[in-house]
């Protein structure tokens, strides 16, 4: 999924079953598939998705970073139901 062109330039730093990083010269891709309300495990899974992935991200700082994916959670400042993966990449992410 990645054009010829960029090939020479690519490179798979990291890759899980919920998680993918690809550098791309200077960009760091990350996308995250979270798992959802009702996973077993959920909040260790979360804590420990989000810890590989902020190394991994320290340790190539200086990329430029895009994240992306599917959270399973709810953002929104107002949204009533704040769970604990909700919170963990509320810090992670930063502020809306």
């Amino acid at each position: 999924m990645i054009r010829n062109e960029l090939r020479a330039a690519t490179e798979t730093v990291l890759c899980d079953e919920r998680y993918v990083i690809v550098r791309v010269a200077n960009c760091l891709i990350v996308n995250l598939y979270m798992p959802c309300c009702g996973t077993i495990d959920r909040q260790m899974i979360c804590d420990d998705i989000l810890s590989n992935v902020a190394e991994c991200c320290e340790r190539l700082s200086d990329c430029v970073l895009i994240i992306a994916g599917d959270f399973n959670v709810n953002r929104h400042p107002r949204c009533s139901r704040i769970s604990h993966p909700s919170v963990c990449i509320q810090i992670f992410l930063g502020p809306l």
